[in-house]
Protein backbone atom coordinates (compact mmCIF):
# COMPACT_ATOMS: atom_id res chain seq x y z
CA UNK A 1 0.00 0.00 0.00
CA UNK A 2 2.50 1.98 1.09
CA UNK A 3 4.55 1.83 -2.65
CA UNK A 4 1.35 2.52 -4.34
CA UNK A 5 0.94 5.74 -2.25
CA UNK A 6 4.25 7.10 -3.03
CA UNK A 7 4.05 5.78 -6.82
CA UNK A 8 0.65 7.43 -6.61
CA UNK A 9 2.35 10.62 -5.38
CA UNK A 10 5.19 10.78 -7.99
CA UNK A 11 2.91 10.62 -11.25
CA UNK A 12 0.43 13.36 -9.40
CA UNK A 13 3.25 15.54 -9.38
CA UNK A 14 4.75 14.58 -13.52
CA UNK A 15 1.25 14.86 -14.75
CA UNK A 16 0.24 18.17 -12.74
CA UNK A 17 2.80 19.81 -13.87
CA UNK A 18 3.05 17.75 -17.42
CA UNK A 19 -0.74 18.89 -17.83
CA UNK A 20 -0.01 23.00 -17.44
CA UNK A 21 3.12 23.06 -19.58
CA UNK A 22 1.57 21.42 -22.57
CA UNK A 23 -1.94 23.07 -21.29
CA UNK A 24 -3.52 19.42 -21.71
CA UNK A 25 -6.95 19.19 -19.66
CA UNK A 26 -6.72 15.15 -19.93
CA UNK A 27 -3.29 15.19 -18.05
CA UNK A 28 -4.85 17.86 -15.11
CA UNK A 29 -8.02 15.44 -14.87
CA UNK A 30 -5.74 12.42 -14.63
CA UNK A 31 -3.82 14.02 -11.72
CA UNK A 32 -6.90 14.69 -10.32
CA UNK A 33 -8.03 11.18 -10.53
CA UNK A 34 -4.26 9.90 -8.80
CA UNK A 35 -5.21 12.55 -5.72
CA UNK A 36 -8.44 10.40 -5.64
CA UNK A 37 -6.66 7.40 -5.69
CA UNK A 38 -4.05 8.33 -2.61
CA UNK A 39 -6.83 9.50 -0.75
CA UNK A 40 -8.55 6.19 -0.93
CA UNK A 41 -5.26 4.20 0.03
CA UNK A 42 -4.58 6.47 2.61
CA UNK A 43 -8.49 6.09 4.19
CA UNK A 44 -7.63 2.69 3.55
CA UNK A 45 -4.32 2.43 5.61
CA UNK A 46 -6.39 4.70 8.56
CA UNK A 47 -9.52 2.52 8.47
CA UNK A 48 -7.31 -0.40 9.08
CA UNK A 49 -5.08 0.92 11.98
CA UNK A 50 -8.69 2.23 13.69
CA UNK A 51 -10.06 -0.95 13.55
CA UNK A 52 -6.97 -2.51 14.87
CA UNK A 53 -7.78 -0.66 18.11
CA UNK A 54 -10.91 -2.59 18.52
CA UNK A 55 -13.28 -1.45 21.17
CA UNK A 56 -13.24 1.09 24.04
CA UNK A 57 -14.71 3.05 26.57
CA UNK A 58 -16.04 5.48 24.31
CA UNK A 59 -16.09 3.47 21.40
CA UNK A 60 -17.76 0.13 22.48
CA UNK A 61 -17.93 -0.87 18.64
CA UNK A 62 -14.82 0.26 17.80
CA UNK A 63 -13.62 2.42 15.38
CA UNK A 64 -14.89 0.42 12.36
CA UNK A 65 -17.21 3.70 10.78
CA UNK A 66 -14.21 5.84 10.74
CA UNK A 67 -13.45 3.66 7.11
CA UNK A 68 -17.11 4.89 6.08
CA UNK A 69 -15.98 9.04 7.50
CA UNK A 70 -13.31 8.93 5.34
CA UNK A 71 -14.91 7.67 2.06
CA UNK A 72 -17.21 10.14 2.17
CA UNK A 73 -14.68 12.94 2.87
CA UNK A 74 -12.99 11.29 -0.22
CA UNK A 75 -16.43 11.45 -2.45
CA UNK A 76 -16.80 15.46 -1.98
CA UNK A 77 -13.10 15.96 -2.71
CA UNK A 78 -13.87 13.59 -5.77
CA UNK A 79 -17.11 16.38 -6.50
CA UNK A 80 -14.97 19.48 -5.83
CA UNK A 81 -12.35 18.48 -8.36
CA UNK A 82 -14.53 16.65 -11.29
CA UNK A 83 -16.68 20.17 -10.60
CA UNK A 84 -14.01 22.47 -11.51
CA UNK A 85 -12.75 19.66 -14.01
CA UNK A 86 -16.18 19.79 -15.92
CA UNK A 87 -15.97 23.40 -16.04
CA UNK A 88 -12.94 24.01 -17.76
CA UNK A 89 -13.65 21.32 -20.07
CA UNK A 90 -17.20 22.79 -20.90
CA UNK A 91 -15.36 26.28 -21.28
CA UNK A 92 -12.84 25.19 -23.50
CA UNK A 93 -15.21 23.15 -25.39
CA UNK A 94 -17.43 26.27 -26.02
CA UNK A 95 -14.09 28.79 -27.04
CA UNK A 96 -13.62 25.87 -29.61
CA UNK A 97 -16.68 25.69 -30.90
CA UNK A 98 -16.81 29.49 -30.92
CA UNK A 99 -13.67 29.49 -33.56
CA UNK A 100 -12.14 31.17 -30.80
CA UNK A 101 -7.94 30.22 -30.77
CA UNK A 102 -7.32 26.95 -29.60
CA UNK A 103 -4.86 26.30 -27.15
CA UNK A 104 -1.29 25.72 -27.80
CA UNK A 105 -1.40 22.00 -26.52
CA UNK A 106 1.83 20.48 -26.91
CA UNK A 107 1.81 17.04 -27.94
CA UNK A 108 5.28 16.38 -27.33
CA UNK A 109 5.43 17.45 -23.90
CA UNK A 110 1.90 15.80 -23.44
CA UNK A 111 2.70 12.33 -25.18
CA UNK A 112 5.86 12.10 -22.45
CA UNK A 113 3.73 12.91 -19.53
CA UNK A 114 0.93 10.32 -20.85
CA UNK A 115 3.39 7.33 -21.14
CA UNK A 116 5.07 7.79 -17.75
CA UNK A 117 1.67 7.37 -16.52
CA UNK A 118 0.42 4.80 -18.23
CA UNK A 119 3.29 2.87 -17.26
CA UNK A 120 2.95 3.84 -13.67
CA UNK A 121 -1.21 2.69 -13.70
CA UNK A 122 0.23 -1.12 -15.87
CA UNK A 123 2.74 -1.49 -12.65
CA UNK A 124 -0.13 -0.61 -9.97
CA UNK A 125 -2.39 -2.98 -11.95
CA UNK A 126 0.05 -5.52 -11.49
CA UNK A 127 1.15 -4.78 -7.73
CA UNK A 128 -2.55 -5.22 -6.84
CA UNK A 129 -2.83 -8.45 -9.40
CA UNK A 130 -0.19 -10.04 -7.15
CA UNK A 131 -1.15 -8.89 -4.19
CA UNK A 132 -4.79 -10.48 -4.31
CA UNK A 133 -4.05 -13.52 -6.47
CA UNK A 134 -0.65 -14.25 -4.38
CA UNK A 135 -0.44 -16.94 -2.05
CA UNK A 136 -1.45 -15.09 0.76
CA UNK A 137 -4.21 -13.60 -0.46
CA UNK A 138 -6.95 -17.09 0.91
CA UNK A 139 -5.42 -16.46 4.26
CA UNK A 140 -6.65 -13.03 4.92
CA UNK A 141 -10.91 -13.08 5.19
CA UNK A 142 -12.45 -13.22 8.34
CA UNK A 143 -13.05 -17.00 8.82
CA UNK A 144 -16.75 -16.80 7.48
CA UNK A 145 -18.45 -16.44 4.46
CA UNK A 146 -19.76 -13.31 4.36
CA UNK A 147 -15.89 -12.04 5.23
CA UNK A 148 -14.54 -13.78 2.61
CA UNK A 149 -17.38 -12.27 -0.04
CA UNK A 150 -16.59 -8.70 1.50
CA UNK A 151 -12.73 -9.58 0.69
CA UNK A 152 -13.40 -11.09 -2.74
CA UNK A 153 -16.18 -7.66 -3.60
CA UNK A 154 -13.29 -5.64 -2.29
CA UNK A 155 -10.45 -7.15 -4.03
CA UNK A 156 -12.13 -6.85 -7.71
CA UNK A 157 -13.08 -3.09 -6.72
CA UNK A 158 -9.57 -2.16 -6.37
CA UNK A 159 -8.62 -4.25 -9.73
CA UNK A 160 -11.17 -2.30 -11.98
CA UNK A 161 -10.63 1.13 -10.27
CA UNK A 162 -7.01 0.77 -11.26
CA UNK A 163 -8.16 -1.38 -14.42
CA UNK A 164 -10.17 1.88 -14.79
CA UNK A 165 -7.19 4.12 -15.09
CA UNK A 166 -4.74 2.39 -17.33
CA UNK A 167 -7.64 2.93 -19.76
CA UNK A 168 -8.13 6.60 -18.74
CA UNK A 169 -4.27 6.98 -19.35
CA UNK A 170 -4.46 5.13 -22.47
CA UNK A 171 -7.05 7.28 -23.95
CA UNK A 172 -4.82 10.31 -22.97
CA UNK A 173 -1.81 8.55 -24.43
CA UNK A 174 -3.92 8.25 -28.39
CA UNK A 175 -5.30 12.10 -28.00
CA UNK A 176 -1.44 13.17 -27.78
CA UNK A 177 -0.43 10.84 -30.18
CA UNK A 178 -2.82 12.66 -32.65
CA UNK A 179 -2.25 15.76 -31.85
CA UNK A 180 1.43 15.34 -32.09
CA UNK A 181 1.57 13.21 -35.49
CA UNK A 182 -1.70 14.63 -37.25
CA UNK A 183 -1.74 18.74 -36.03
CA UNK A 184 -4.19 20.57 -33.81
CA UNK A 185 -7.36 19.62 -35.28
CA UNK A 186 -7.56 17.12 -32.60
CA UNK A 187 -6.83 19.55 -29.80
CA UNK A 188 -10.81 18.97 -29.49
CA UNK A 189 -10.56 15.74 -28.10
CA UNK A 190 -8.32 17.18 -25.32
CA UNK A 191 -11.49 18.31 -23.31
CA UNK A 192 -13.69 15.58 -24.31
CA UNK A 193 -11.50 13.09 -22.74
CA UNK A 194 -11.59 15.52 -19.43
CA UNK A 195 -15.49 15.49 -19.27
CA UNK A 196 -15.56 11.46 -19.96
CA UNK A 197 -13.08 10.96 -17.20
CA UNK A 198 -14.48 13.17 -14.93
CA UNK A 199 -18.00 11.56 -15.41
CA UNK A 200 -16.81 8.07 -15.22
CA UNK A 201 -15.23 9.27 -12.13
CA UNK A 202 -18.51 10.65 -10.45
CA UNK A 203 -20.19 7.20 -11.61
CA UNK A 204 -17.28 5.41 -9.55
CA UNK A 205 -18.56 7.49 -6.00
CA UNK A 206 -22.20 6.19 -6.74
CA UNK A 207 -21.34 2.64 -5.31
CA UNK A 208 -19.61 3.85 -2.79
CA UNK A 209 -21.75 6.80 -1.31
CA UNK A 210 -25.20 4.09 -1.61
CA UNK A 211 -22.71 1.45 0.97
CA UNK A 212 -21.94 4.40 2.90
CA UNK A 213 -25.57 5.20 3.19
CA UNK A 214 -26.73 1.95 4.23
CA UNK A 215 -24.22 2.05 6.90
CA UNK A 216 -25.08 5.21 8.23
CA UNK A 217 -28.70 4.02 8.35
CA UNK A 218 -28.02 1.31 9.73
CA UNK A 219 -29.73 -1.09 6.85
CA UNK A 220 -27.99 -4.99 6.19
CA UNK A 221 -26.26 -4.95 3.18
CA UNK A 222 -27.61 -5.87 0.11
CA UNK A 223 -26.93 -9.94 0.02
CA UNK A 224 -28.49 -10.41 3.64
CA UNK A 225 -31.82 -11.01 3.40
CA UNK A 226 -33.48 -9.63 6.46
CA UNK A 227 -36.85 -11.50 6.31
CA UNK A 228 -34.94 -14.55 5.14
CA UNK A 229 -32.92 -14.23 8.16
CA UNK A 230 -35.69 -13.62 10.78
CA UNK A 231 -37.37 -16.97 8.96
CA UNK A 232 -34.30 -19.20 9.70
CA UNK A 233 -34.16 -18.27 13.03
CA UNK A 234 -37.48 -19.38 13.88
CA UNK A 235 -37.22 -22.58 12.11
CA UNK A 236 -36.57 -24.52 15.13
CA UNK A 237 -39.68 -26.32 16.60
CA UNK A 238 -39.22 -24.80 20.11
CA UNK A 239 -38.58 -21.43 19.16
CA UNK A 240 -42.15 -19.61 19.30
CA UNK A 241 -41.02 -16.26 18.30
CA UNK A 242 -38.65 -14.10 16.96
CA UNK A 243 -38.95 -9.97 18.16
CA UNK A 244 -37.07 -6.47 18.20
CA UNK A 245 -35.13 -8.49 15.46
CA UNK A 246 -32.12 -5.69 14.18
CA UNK A 247 -29.43 -6.49 11.43
CA UNK A 248 -27.19 -3.86 10.65
CA UNK A 249 -23.39 -2.74 9.48
CA UNK A 250 -20.85 -1.64 12.06
CA UNK A 251 -19.15 -1.17 8.87
CA UNK A 252 -19.14 -2.65 5.24
CA UNK A 253 -18.45 -6.19 6.06
CA UNK A 254 -19.20 -6.26 9.76
CA UNK A 255 -22.31 -7.09 10.66
CA UNK A 256 -24.40 -7.17 14.27
CA UNK A 257 -27.19 -8.76 14.99
CA UNK A 258 -29.84 -8.35 17.95
CA UNK A 259 -33.26 -10.14 18.89
CA UNK A 260 -35.45 -11.38 21.29
CA UNK A 261 -36.34 -14.97 21.02
CA UNK A 262 -39.49 -16.71 22.80
CA UNK A 263 -39.41 -20.33 23.17
CA UNK A 264 -42.26 -22.50 23.69
CA UNK A 265 -42.95 -23.81 26.86
CA UNK A 266 -41.76 -27.36 26.18
CA UNK A 267 -38.14 -26.15 25.08
CA UNK A 268 -35.80 -27.74 27.57
CA UNK A 269 -32.92 -25.48 27.36
CA UNK A 270 -32.43 -22.42 26.40
CA UNK A 271 -28.79 -22.35 26.19
CA UNK A 272 -29.12 -24.98 23.52
CA UNK A 273 -31.20 -22.35 20.89
CA UNK A 274 -28.59 -19.34 22.25
CA UNK A 275 -25.69 -21.41 20.73
CA UNK A 276 -27.80 -22.95 17.62
CA UNK A 277 -28.95 -19.58 16.49
CA UNK A 278 -25.46 -17.96 17.14
CA UNK A 279 -24.02 -20.63 15.02
CA UNK A 280 -26.50 -20.11 12.14
CA UNK A 281 -26.08 -16.13 12.24
CA UNK A 282 -22.12 -16.91 11.82
CA UNK A 283 -21.63 -19.35 9.75
CA UNK A 284 -24.64 -19.19 7.12
CA UNK A 285 -25.22 -15.57 7.19
CA UNK A 286 -21.10 -14.47 8.17
CA UNK A 287 -22.99 -12.37 11.29
CA UNK A 288 -19.80 -12.47 14.04
CA UNK A 289 -21.41 -10.49 16.51
CA UNK A 290 -25.15 -11.39 17.67
CA UNK A 291 -27.02 -10.87 20.61
CA UNK A 292 -30.17 -12.84 21.72
CA UNK A 293 -32.47 -12.46 24.77
CA UNK A 294 -33.28 -16.02 24.82
CA UNK A 295 -36.29 -16.75 27.43
CA UNK A 296 -39.73 -19.19 27.76
CA UNK A 297 -41.90 -16.41 29.79
CA UNK A 298 -43.06 -13.95 27.43
CA UNK A 299 -43.52 -11.56 30.00
CA UNK A 300 -39.37 -11.17 29.60
CA UNK A 301 -39.56 -10.91 25.94
CA UNK A 302 -40.47 -7.78 24.39
CA UNK A 303 -43.28 -7.15 22.28
CA UNK A 304 -41.71 -5.51 19.22
CA UNK A 305 -41.42 -5.81 15.98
Amino acid sequence: MYLAIACCSAVLILEGAGGMAAASLALVTDAAHMLSDIASYCIALISLRAADKGASAKASFGLHRVEVLGGLGSIFIIWASCGVLLYEATWRLVLLVLHATPPDTDGRVMLIVAVAGLVSNIALLILFHKETHGPDAASHGHGHSHGHAEQDMSTRATLVHVAGDVAQSAGVLVVALLIMFDGPGWVVLDPLVTLAAAVWMLCGTVGVLREAFLVLIEAPPPDVDAQQLRRQLSKRSDVELVCCFHVWMLAPGKLALSAHVLCTPECEDPDDVLEDLSKLCQYKFGIQHTTFQVSRDRKLVGGGH
